[in-house]
């Protein structure tokens, strides 16, 4: 029986599992491991709020600030999620692991991965808010792992 491995990333947490194929063309699908993101809010952290205020020359300029915080908490844990999978595949001695991702997320994996992409094969896809049941079933999933 042949084992596949795959993850999900978005901006706040990467999921680990397997898939295997049963009986009569069914797969079957279990969660291994996940990682969440610590550096959500990080960014912000110590800024002053900009609740209470009224509209000023500033709220503007903080505003704007809070994307960039965002950015920079995705590449951060882009960073993260591709040196967990790495270790993840060196201690299970994995030979290829297909990785979903969000859009955005996605391009900060493929900053972080390379072009190459190694051992990962990257698809685009929002699939970390689903169970593995219907993770077994979606034909994205299916598609990248015959």
């Amino acid at each position: 029986m042949v084992t596949h491995w795959f993850a999900t990333a978005d901006d706040k947490l990467a999921r680990l599992f397997s898939c295997n194929s049963v009986h009569a063309g069914r797969r079957h699908v279990d969660e291994h491991d996940s990682l969440e993101n610590p550096w959500l809010g990080q960014h912000e952290r110590g800024r002053p709020s900009a609740l209470g205020r009224g509209p000023t020359r500033n709220a503007a300029q903080h505003f704007a600030s809070v994307g960039h915080g965002s950015e920079e908490e995705r590449r951060r844990f882009a960073h993260d999620v591709a040196s967990w999978l790495r270790q993840v595949a060196a201690d299970r001695k994995l030979g290829r692991i297909c990785v979903f991702a969000a859009p955005r997320m996605l391009g900060e994996l493929r900053n972080e991965i390379g072009p190459d992409g190694g051992i990962f094969s990257l698809h685009e896809a929002e699939l970390t808010h689903l169970a593995p049941e219907e993770l077994a079933e979606h034909p994205g999933v299916v598609e990248a792992l015959v």
